[in-house]
């Protein structure tokens, strides 16, 4: 009975204890692993026995007892995108895995760690990564990373002292894995201060192979110029396969050259596998026993694979069993190769960590189950408690710092003729350990050097017509440079330089080009290494970009050329006088003349613009030193248009004629020289008044003439003679190219021994014309100050514990530095050269600038010196610079000659206007004297003295406007009282005698007297004057407030003396003038043209007016039609009458005014002195035309005045008419109001007695006006 109990409560248990079994959470751990069929690495048999060791063992037994861990294990696809793939469906799977192990091979590593960011789920790969845990927090290493490789390279290139290496890099294969690579060891190279002599991006598995391999060449063969000793190849299998051979053919796997590999290199063994890979045969053509020759001795660094030591690991075995272990649990057809077993306990090592921290995470309560857990805080848990394990593994300790495995990375040298992979170290922690003696790792026992044992200096040097085949080396630059490196290194002055530095010339070709001497220096600054300096260019217009590209590098340009022009290049220093010293020149030259005004003519587009930039410079030093420049001009002498450029460039010749240019400076080349000359020629703008200064480029007149002898003709319409004759006299600036004066240089040579030198030194195709030959004396001189410079800066550098060594250069300050000291000790520097003394001042050549002028037979004759060191000026003959020894002047001298009215014209029209104003004056005095005489009276003697008052203003104006020789402040109150005078006398002299007339015409038109005449007294006349003279005012007092006229003086042409060739005469004119004069003169013509108008209107309503009591009707129509012509004519004159014609306008005005006036005082006066002559028996003092001073005043008949159709111009009879024709009589009163009458006697002069009267209507105004009160 028992015995079946028994049974049953085992059999009990094992349910309970199944049911338990099958209710644990699960822990699951996934593996993307390369597992294929075969299981070649063994990963999955490693994992497999990794987890059967965690069950069997104690330490785990809590964990094991509360979950149950499953390995999932997936094979890793060969395609990156199908990797990725791969990992998100693993984390999508439920329950998800706490963990995924791997990969193992570094190029899908980065891949799956982004696809499993987003899950959060942690990724241990066990292959080489390369810095995936940066950024990711997702990511430990469970294999050393590529950042241990790259510190155990540095550590062993810094344990040898090597401070210089050459990388070659895969750029294309394993996804850009080799050029991120080759980016973090540059960073670290240059953290200890190791430098690069290049990284070069090589492509081995190029379709193209033979391009792939000569461009390996090539990149070797620069490695080999820069003298690089040390290589780092940062390659897999395929490429080490393909470099090594051109290694080989390059012997560059000699004793004294180290070839340090990536871990992705393998063994040579592995790069034979690609060796007949291919259907088209073998990949290289070196055979198999060449490429291991070329192997033998490069390293490999690698991790170590299993550790190689005889300790018991954490999970009990041993390492030297661990692969027998492995091939135990082989299946059919699985690899059992024990070196690539090997490769699979870095998964066992990664699994044990994983399931170690695990346990001590659920030790501490933390919740692994991860249907339930926070996937960020799990995942963030682990790797936190990972960084904190530590046991022995298979792979050596295994432990972690900054999420990254600390492992061990093997050192490994090709042996035996490169058939053997031997390890020879170990590097672990940043401790560098070597198994045996370092010298047993070198050929001859001691380790290479990184660097030759002198330093190279490299000296770009910019030349042209240096390798031409029709003028090779024309100009003798490249043996100039050749020979100064000669001389320098068997000179013990050099010894500081030459011990310890090996100077180098980079040449580079030109062919006059800017946009190739800006590639030469890029050129100088890739070569490496680089440049300390870049010698040249030789020509003026590739300076300026040449310095700008360099300035970029801060590397120093010292520009040999004869023509430059740089303005405030920090990085430049030019070792010739340079245009500068021709602007200093020319400004001295005009000072020295105390000329103060000049013209500027350049050509805006040759030599690519360096004209342009050397008339700013010249424009500004001409304004400092307060020089005017009358004009700046512009040209174009190579127009394709060739009849537009010659037009344009007279056009401007004439402007700067016209405005009296004398000193005229030209900035261009011999063509536009031969351009300008001829326009110079024809507009006669030479000769001893006119000064020409010329750029260097003009050269001689023989080059000038070279351009005009072309297959189409001529260029320019002038002989050589003319040409001649319009250059003769001009002065040309230029330097000295060579001295002349025997001195033996300090490089030891006198002039003709460098010449004859130079000459020795030539090779095939050399050209040695004298001319040319000596402009290489400035390249000489510029390489010796260098030099100098050099050897200053290498014994100041060292005791600043710096160096020269371009390869030291890290950054631009550094750069900075040493071009600084160049600069520095370049200025101090001082010595007699080829071209004469040699001294820099403000980082600028001193030097010697010769002044020639252009003589007879176009010679050039040397006149003058400039020094510019001390800006003075020498002559040898001054007298002999100008004819007759007499120095032009920078403009005519101008006598200014003030125009006046000629005194014939003046005595005439005076003497008119002085006729004129005594008979107004007389007419005056006539009229006061004769004022109460009833001749007088019937005349309106008021408004008749208002009429002479008026002319006499007129006149006067006269004498105003013949004034012209008054001063500017006088001259302003002459214009103002001209047309003051004029206005308010044409106002009141002909408004007055305008209003006469209108009273007359008021009276005679109004016939039948059926319309009310109005007020016609003389205050109300005089009120009418008044109104006219107020609008007068009204425009004077506007015009002189708002645009007051004001004084201007009027120059005449120019007209050259022609006894004196310096001097011109301009006749100036004194005139009158407002900023809106015609505004003004236009309100004044209008209002005077309306009232002259109205004038001519009323003179012709009363032209038939003839009465003896109204005795100057008649006269004031004539004194009407005369003002009117000759105002018009006056007007119409002065309009189109221009200054020129001053006299002639000045006698049409005078005409004007004074024939008018005075006639109007004439027809006025005569009339009455004439009675006043043929009558003896005048009124009595009191006597009226009534005969009383009382009662009622007489009448007059006014029937003959208004109908002219009866008197037919004859002064009618007095006697009175037949009752039955009497007329209406008018009489008006003093009221104004008018009465009619039925006769009227005939008014006589003489005074009447007492008479019968007709009957006349009574008034009611007792005081009614008489005939002689209508006159008045």
């Amino acid at each position: 009975m028992s015995r079946p109990v028994d049974l049953a409560v085992f059999l009990v248990c094992i349910v309970c204890l199944v049911v338990a079994v099958k209710t644990l959470p699960n822990i699951t751990i996934s593996c993307l692993v390369n597992v294929g069929e075969n299981d070649e690495d063994g990963f999955r048999r490693s994992l497999q026995l990794a987890r059967q060791l965690v069950r069997n063992n104690t330490q785990f037994s809590q964990l094991t007892g509360n979950f149950s861990i499953h390995l999932q294990i997936n094979d890793l696809p060969t395609k990156v995108s199908s990797a990725i793939y791969v990992a998100g469906e693993i984390a999508r799977t439920e329950p998800r895995p706490v963990v995924v192990l791997g990969p193992a091979v570094p190029e899908s590593t980065k891949s799956v760690a982004e696809a499993l960011e987003s899950h959060r789920t942690l990724l241990a790969p066990f292959s080489f990564t390369l810095f995936a845990t940066e950024g990711k927090g997702h990511v430990i290493s469970a294999s050393p990373s590529m950042s241990a490789v790259i510190e155990a390279k540095v550590s062993f290139i810094s344990r040898f002292s090597w401070s210089r290496v050459g990388i070659l890099y895969d750029y294309r294969r394993v996804d850009g894995f080799f050029t991120l690579f080759k980016d973090y060891l540059l960073t670290s190279l240059r953290n200890h201060g190791i430098t690069t002599t290049g990284e070069v991006g090589i492509d081995p598995s190029n379709p193209d192979l033979q391009s792939a391999k000569t461009f390996i060449r090539e990149k070797l063969i620069s490695l080999m110029v820069e003298n690089t000793k040390i290589f780092l190849a940062e390659v897999d299998s395929f490429g080490a396969l393909v470099l090594f051979c051109e290694i080989y053919k390059l012997n560059l796997h000699q004793a004294n050259n180290v070839w340090l590999l990536n871990p992705l290199a393998g063994s040579v063994d592995d790069w034979l596998t690609w060796y007949n890979s291919t259907e088209h045969g073998q990949l290289v053509s070196c055979p198999s026993e060449a490429i291991r020759t070329a192997a033998n001795g490069a390293f490999v660094f690698d991790k170590q694979i299993i550790r190689r030591d005889n300790i018991r690991t954490v999970s009990g075995l041993y390492a030297t069993d661990y692969p027998a272990k492995l091939v135990q649990m082989a299946k059919a057809g699985e690899g059992t190769s024990a070196s690539k077993l090997q490769t699979s306990a870095y998964g066992f090592d990664a699994f044990w960590a994983i399931v170690t921290a695990l346990d001590q995470l659920h030790q501490r309560g933390v919740n692994l189950d991860t249907t339930t857990a926070n996937m960020t805080i799990l995942t963030s848990n682990i790797i936190q408690q990972l960084n904190n394990v530590s046991f022995q593994g298979l792979t050596g300790p295994v432990s972690f710092t900054d999420n990254q495995r600390n492992g061990i990375i093997a050192i490994k040298q090709f042996q035996e003729g490169g058939r053997k992979l031997v390890n020879v170290g170990i590097h672990m922690s940043e401790n560098l350990e070597f198994f045996n003696n370092t010298n047993l790792l070198w050929a001859n026992g001691m380790a290479p050097l990184d660097k030759p044992a002198k330093i190279r200096l490299v000296i770009g040097c910019l030349v042209y017509q240096m390798d031409n085949k029709e003028y090779k080396d024309k100009f003798g630059f490249v043996r100039s440079l050749n020979l100064v490196r000669e001389l320098i290194y068997n000179r013990t002055e050099f010894k500081t330089l030459t011990d310890n530095y090996d100077i180098q010339l980079m040449f580079l070709e030109t062919y006059k080009r800017a946009s190739l001497s800006i590639f030469g220096a890029y050129r100088s600054m890739q070569n490496k290494p680089r440049a300390i300096a870049v010698l040249g260019p030789a020509l003026a217009e590739m300076t300026e970009p040449t310095a700008d590209a360099l300035d970029v590098f801060e590397t120093l340009l010292v520009p040999f050329s004869s023509r430059i022009y740089v303005s405030h290049k920090s990085n430049v220093m030019e070792s010739s006088p340079d245009m500068n010293g021709v602007i200093e020149a020319k400004v001295a030259f005009m000072k020295h003349f105390n000329w103060k005004r000049t013209a500027i003519l350049y050509n805006f587009r040759g030599h690519g613009g360096f004209f342009t930039a050397f008339v700013d410079e010249l424009t500004r030093q001409l304004r400092n030193n307060s020089i005017e420049i009358s004009g700046t001009f512009g040209i174009d002498p190579t127009s394709i248009d060739v009849d537009a450029s010659r037009k344009f460039i007279k056009n401007k010749l004439t402007v700067l004629k016209e405005d009296d240019t004398k000193i005229y400076m030209v900035e261009m080349d011999a063509y536009g020289a031969l351009v300008l000359f001829c326009q110079v020629y024809h507009l006669k703008l030479h000769g001893p008044d006119v000064v020409w200064l010329l750029h260097p480029l003009v050269n001689t007149m023989e080059l000038w003439w070279r351009y005009n002898d072309t297959k189409n003709g001529q260029i320019v319409p002038c002989t050589k003679e003319q040409i001649k004759e319009a250059a003769k006299g001009a002065f040309i600036f230029e330097r000295v190219l060579m001295r002349n004066d025997g001195v033996r240089t300090d490089a030891g040579m006198t002039k003709d021994e460098y010449i004859n030198k130079i000459i020795s030194m030539q090779t095939p195709g050399d050209i040695n014309n004298l001319q040319d030959l000596m402009t290489s004396g400035y390249s000489f001189d510029a390489f010796w100050g260098l030099s100098i410079a050099l050897n200053n800066s290498a014994a100041a550098m060292k005791q600043k514990n710096l160096t020269l060594d371009t390869n030291q250069v890290r950054q631009a300050s550094d750069m900075r530095k040493i071009t600084n000291e160049l600069k520095t000790q370049l200025n101090k520097v001082k010595f007699e050269g080829l071209t004469g003394p040699v001294k820099y001042y403000d980082y600028k050549r001193q030097g010697v600038f010769v002044i020639k002028q252009v003589k007879e037979n176009e010679n050039y004759e040397r006149v003058g010196t400039h020094m510019t060191s001390n800006n003075r000026l020498f002559f040898s003959n001054e007298s002999n610079l100008w004819p007759n020894n007499e120095i032009p002047k920078d403009r005519s001298r101008i006598i200014f000659t003030t125009l006046v009215i000629k005194q014939p014209i003046m005595i005439a029209v005076a003497s008119a206007t002085a006729v004129g104003i005594l008979l107004g004056l007389l007419f005056l005095t006539f009229n006061f004297v004769y004022r109460k005489y009833k001749f007088i009276k019937l005349s309106a003697p008021l408004f008749n003295n208002i009429i002479a008052f008026g002319c006499i203003l007129c006149l006067a104006s006269v004498y105003l406007f013949g004034i012209h020789d008054a001063a500017a402040d006088d001259f302003s109150i002459v214009c103002k009282a001209r047309a003051w005078t004029l206005s308010i006398g044409f106002s009141c002299a002909f408004g007055a005698m305008f209003i006469k007339t209108w009273r007359i015409y008021k009276i005679c038109t109004n016939k039948k007297l059926k319309v009310k005449l109005g007020p016609l007294s003389d205050w109300y006349l005089l009120s009418l004057v008044a109104s006219i003279i107020i609008v007068d005012l009204v425009i004077l007092i506007t015009w002189e407030v708002v645009d007051p006229l004001h004084h201007k003086v009027y120059n005449f042409a120019k007209e050259k003396d022609a006894k004196k060739p310096f001097t011109l005469n301009i006749n100036q004119l004194n005139i009158c003038t407002a900023d809106m004069m015609i505004v003004w003169l236009t309100v004044m013509y209008v209002y005077k043209g309306v009232l002259l108008l109205y004038g001519v209107f009323l003179a012709y309503e009363t032209r038939n007016v003839i009465y003896a009591h109204l005795n100057d009707s008649r006269v004031i129509g004539i004194c009407v039609y005369n003002v009117v012509v000759l105002s018009v004519v006056g007007a119409f004159l002065s309009i189109i009458l221009q200054h020129d014609n001053y006299e002639v306008m000045f006698m049409v005005l005078s005409v004007c005014i004074i024939f008018p006036a005075t006639a109007t005082i004439c027809l006025l006066l005569f009339p009455k002195v004439s009675y006043r002559c043929k009558t003896n028996n005048l009124d009595d003092a009191d006597t009226t035309l009534n005969g009383g001073t009382t009662g009622a005043g007489r009448t007059m008949d006014l029937s003959s005045t208004c109908y002219p159709t009866e008197v037919h111009h004859r002064e009618k009879s007095t006697d009175p008419p037949p009752a039955q024709n009497v007329p209406s009589v008018v009489l008006s009163y003093q009221n104004g109001t008018s009465n009619r009458s039925t006769g009227s006697p005939s008014p006589t002069n003489e005074p009447e007695g007492p008479r019968a009267q007709p009957a006349l209507p009574t008034p009611k105004d007792e005081n009614h006006l008489s005939v002689e009160n209508i006159a008045n």
